[in-house]
């Protein structure tokens, strides 16, 4: 069976956070972006699905201004806090966070030992 891949940045929007405190799961949500040039898209949404969790942070604002667009994915240093660069796949290492970041400077924060893809739609 081959491997199938979803390219959150380019095709994709994102359109929620769920966090269940009684499993200990944060899911983002995302959906095909209907300018994306894949037709195919537009009505699908999936989610990335984090357990395991030992570190979840969004930024001051993120509820009240949350902006869909996905800018940039990357990895972080713990003690870095500058959203402006982040390290490649390649460059990180197993305690670093992964870093989503969003239009307006909003971001979603995490580390997990675990992440799933789910296919919702």
């Amino acid at each position: 069976m081959g491997e199938e891949w979803f390219d959150l940045k380019n095709f994709y929007y994102f359109s929620g956070l769920d966090l269940d405190a009684t499993t200990g799961t944060v899911r983002l949500i995302f959906e095909g972006h209907p300018e994306s040039g894949r037709p195919e898209l537009i009505g699908k949404k999936v989610a990335v699905c984090f357990r395991e969790i030992s570190h979840f942070e969004i930024s001051q604002l993120f509820v009240p201004r949350v902006n869909s667009e996905l800018l940039r994915i990357g990895f972080k240093s713990p003690s870095d806090d500058d959203t402006d660069w982040l390290l490649s796949d390649e460059q990180s290492v197993e305690v670093d966070h992964l870093l989503f970041c969003l239009g307006n400077d909003e971001f979603v924060r995490i580390c997990a030992n675990r992440a799933d893809l789910e296919k919702l739609s």
